[in-house]
């Protein structure tokens, strides 16, 4: 299943939007541009993905001083993608 399926967790987002953790990973219309990547965005990674076979492993969350994207920067977290295995 870890050929086409990833599970990246993200601790105290909200809904889609804002929280009180690194919770920023691209996923938002109002981008920062300087995370304008697949390390840092989530839709720039499934591009990656799809286009060129390079499943993502991990991304950056960021969370932004007063959950205003492109100000300053508060926290940034490292996500792993969750191994899910099958044991049969």
């Amino acid at each position: 299943m870890h050929s086409f399926y990833r599970l990246f967790l993200i601790p105290d987002l909200h809904y889609c939007y804002g929280g009180r953790g690194a919770w920023s990973i691209g996923q938002y219309s109002n981008l920062d541009s300087s995370k304008l990547d697949p390390k840092n965005n989530v839709i720039l990674a499934l591009v990656d993905w799809v286009e060129n076979g390079t499943a993502p492993a991990n991304f950056v969350g960021t969370k932004y001083q007063d959950n205003v994207i492109g100000g300053p920067i508060q926290a940034q977290r490292t996500g792993n993608a969750s191994l899910l295995e099958n044991d049969s």
